[in-house]
């Protein structure tokens, strides 16, 4: 019976995502992992009128990254994470944007995870002709239930980083105890939605690389502070343009344009990471 409602839904899920346009990596297998509703939550993602630009970037080197100790509790920035996320204001594809009017970064959205909430801080500080809403969104944490993705409540947070919007943020946000990657999967469908229905076009969105990555499709590679510019639309996330370095190391897809920083993908999130 279980197996017959997924591969219902799986059905489902494919024929309303082709009505706008999307194309679909799921296999049968996948799909029967994957309960009904996972499924019909992500196919509910609305159409974008009008494509909005997106850049992604990674936190900075946090005091975990070193060392591989997911045992430390929501850690911040090392010193070198820091002069990272101030040197994103010289990022050759973000310095253009960095500015407040027409063309410039309308929104900047960032995983409520403390390494995340500095690097935003560390970047904006000191950019005063950019003003525009923070605001933390819980959809984008990291995957993991590992301490180290584990943050703290709104309450804690907001004292420190009062500069940022926490109203989108619950009080156990962080607990992801028994959820596994179905729920990555809610979290990101939601916030797709979500992001859809903002009415800013150019956007900063500071995250994790395995978020992120999920988010996109599985082929984003990001070190900390890296960004890749992308267009995000009811056709899905395509790559605009990302850095040479990047370029080079990309994996270039069968039938794909090869020339580095315009190799499009259309791609809803990576449904083989997220239903296994």
């Amino acid at each position: 019976m279980a197996k017959d409602a997924a591969e219902s839904a799986r059905i489902s899920y494919k024929k309303r995502l082709g009505a706008v346009g999307l194309q679909v990596r799921v296999s049968d297998g996948d799909a029967q992992q994957a309960s009904p509703s996972t499924l019909n939550l992500l196919a509910a993602v609305p159409i974008v009128p009008i494509p909005k630009t997106v850049y992604l970037s990674r936190h900075g080197e946090a005091e975990h990254n070193p060392t591989a100790d997911w045992g430390l509790r929501d850690p911040g920035l090392t010193s070198e994470g820091r002069r990272q996320a101030r040197a994103l204001r010289g990022d050759e594809l973000l310095k253009s944007v960095l500015v407040g009017g027409a063309g410039g970064i309308s929104l900047v959205v960032v995983s409520p995870l403390r390494r995340c909430l500095e690097t935003a801080r560390a970047l904006l500080e000191g950019l005063h002709t950019l003003r525009c809403p923070v605001v933390a969104h819980p959809d984008i944490q990291e995957t993991s239930d590992s301490p180290c993705d584990t943050g703290h409540p709104p309450a804690v947070l907001s004292v420190e980083f009062p500069e940022v919007d926490f109203d989108l943020v619950p009080s156990d946000w962080y607990d992801k105890r028994r959820r596994g990657n179905e729920m990555a999967m809610v979290r990101l469908g939601r916030f797709q939605n979500w992001l859809a229905t903002r009415p800013e076009q150019t956007i900063l969105v500071i995250g994790h690389l395995n978020s992120l990555r999920q988010l996109t499709g599985g082929d984003l590679r990001l070190s900390n502070c890296g960004v890749t510019k992308y267009s995000f639309s009811h056709h899905g996330w395509s790559v605009a343009e990302l850095h040479a370095s990047d370029a080079a190391r990309r994996p270039v897809l069968p039938g794909k344009a090869t020339a580095a920083g315009v190799t499009p993908t259309v791609l809803l999130a990576s449904t083989r990471r997220l239903f296994t």
